[in-house]
Formats: structure tokens, C-alpha cells, sequence
């Protein structure tokens, strides 16, 4: 779930829960296909608008990570913010 989430990337997700619960924002995970067991990058969505990605301790996200959320995102009419 989303704790888990934040112990194993070491970083914000469980500070949001409350706001998830509430439906303020939601709470993306974003894996490669061959290991989704493991985490890659946890992205937060409010509104329309992904306000913030992160993968472990907080680093920035990967070139091959934005490409692919830039993808994702157009294809479904949200913005990035991040």
C-alpha cells in the first residue's frame, strides 16, 4: 500500500495520506513492466496535474521516466507540474 510505498523509495508518500483518503489528491506508482514488484517512482496527482514525482530518497526523476510520463500524461489530458 501507499506506507509501504514510502518505506521502501524512503520519502513522502505516507505524509499524504490523510489528503488521499480525503480524495484532495491521489497517489500514483509508476514500475517498470518486467519488476513491478519493485518500486520506482511515486507520483502525486491533484486535480489534473502531477505535482510531484519522486523515486528513491527523494531523487529527481530519469530522462526515460519523464519521456514516458509525458506519454502517458498526454494521452490522458493531464498536465505535468514537475
Amino acid at each position: 500500500g501507499v506506507a509501504d510505498e514510502g518505506v521502501n523509495l524512503s520519502h513522502f508518500v505516507g505524509f499524504y495520506t490523510p489528503r488521499v483518503a480525503s480524495g484532495d489528491c491521489h497517489s500514483l506508482f509508476l514500475r517498470r513492466k518486467h519488476d513491478r514488484d519493485q518500486s520506482g517512482v511515486t507520483l502525486r496527482l491533484s486535480g489534473q496535474s502531477i505535482c510531484q514525482a519522486r523515486g528513491r530518497t527523494r531523487r529527481s526523476i530519469t530522462s526515460d521516466e519523464r519521456k514516458f510520463l509525458c506519454n502517458w500524461a498526454r494521452e490522458n489530458n493531464i498536465q505535468i507540474a514537475v
